[in-house]
């Protein structure tokens, strides 16, 4: 006969000859409801309203499943019975290696499997439970923080305006370069220009959009005017239209000239502010401000030059209306050339103020 085939035999036959026994029938029942339970099966409403009825589906519950349970036990015990047989089965064969001493050796080894099995368990349920716990606070804080900080669209947005962060630094040298450069001194900041970033913060929960913002010079002097009128500037050619303005290398270098387009009053347009956005100094303004320092710049390291001044118009959308806020900006530099070399014409750190201006 095949292997398989003894091995089903061993398990039937062990576990039809009993099936009908009593303790079988009450541990058959009590795992059954156990699995009943464990699985959420629904028994209907007939039979537990029918004492017969209920009785007889517990002893057929418990006979099939105890049934069932045995014979998987005995399958799984199979290879281990084959082994075991020629000696008598499993107690005769401890009892020749173990002697005396088979009982207390069981008793031990089944403390302990019981020691590792339920520490194992409450090691995992523990740790089950803190990871639960664990997401859960963090799902929450998350839901929280989505509550208190995510902006919405029901009232009316409003602003302040901030001066920009950081320390810009200024600097002409045409000999190299023509363009006014422009940008963060830090160590860590790349070769290349900053536009000076002013801060709109929003003020409340609601979501603004289409937010212009609108820049106007208020110096008296034209970029022509500051051009010709500084003995620093009259050194070096501009070729100034309407709305371009272009800047020379000095004589004798081989730089390539930097044009700048000029605008009486620059825009910008910010699609979607939530809690804040940037607000960049216009390049349209940044020529005629750079002019404007390199003509009041004073000889002494450290003193300043008078402020360049521009007013700033905020306006947006609300539901009550159009709202408008308009600051006016100070913009001042601060001489940091400390050389009397002829070459940078300038070198200066840029200080910025705001003052709101009274609608």
């Amino acid at each position: 006969m095949p292997p398989w085939k003894d091995a089903l035999r061993y398990a039937w036959h062990g576990s039809g000859r009993r099936w009908g026994s009593a303790s079988l029938q009450l541990f058959g029942g009590a795992v059954g409801g156990l699995l009943i339970w464990a699985w959420g099966l629904k028994v209907p409403s007939e039979i537990l309203d029918n004492p017969a009825l209920s009785g007889v589906a517990a002893i057929a519950i418990g006979a099939v499943v105890g049934a069932l349970v045995v014979f998987v036990l005995r399958l799984c015990w199979w290879p281990f019975h084959c082994r075991l047989a020629p000696h008598g089965g499993l107690r005769s064969f401890l009892l020749k290696i173990l002697g005396a001493l088979m009982w207390p050796v069981i008793m031990m080894t089944a403390g302990f499997f019981l020691f590792a099995v339920l520490t194992g368990g409450g090691l995992i349920w523990l740790a089950l439970q803190m990871r639960i716990g664990t997401g859960m606070a963090k799902l929450n804080s998350t839901a929280e923080a989505k509550t208190s900080e995510t902006p919405n669209t029901v009232g009316n947005p409003d602003f302040f305006l901030q001066i920009p962060e950081g320390r810009y630094k200024f600097k002409w040298d045409p000999v190299t370069q023509p363009k006014f450069d422009l940008r963060l001194d830090t160590e860590r900041n790349p070769d290349f220009g900053n536009n000076p970033a002013f801060i709109l913060r929003n003020k409340t929960n609601t979501v603004a959009y289409n937010v212009l913002v609108v820049w106007k010079s208020e110096i008296a002097s034209s970029v022509e005017e500051l051009t010709k009128a500084s003995p620093k500037l009259s050194k070096f050619k501009f070729d100034v239209t309407e709305t371009r303005l272009t800047v020379m290398a000095a004589p004798g270098s081989m730089a390539i000239p930097t044009s700048y387009y000029l605008d009486d009053s620059p825009k910008q347009m910010i699609a979607v502010i939530a809690k804040e956005a940037e607000v960049y100094f216009p390049p349209q303004l940044w020529a005629i401000a750079a002019l404007y320092f390199i003509n009041k710049m004073p000889s002494k390291v450290g003193e300043s030059t008078e402020p360049f001044v521009a007013r700033v118009t905020l306006n947006w959308e609300t539901a009550e209306g159009k709202k408008r806020r308009d600051y006016r900006a100070r913009i001042t530099a601060t001489n940091s050339k400390v050389t009397e070399l002829e070459m940078p014409v300038a070198e200066a750190f840029l200080n910025f103020s705001l003052e709101e201006i009274p609608n």
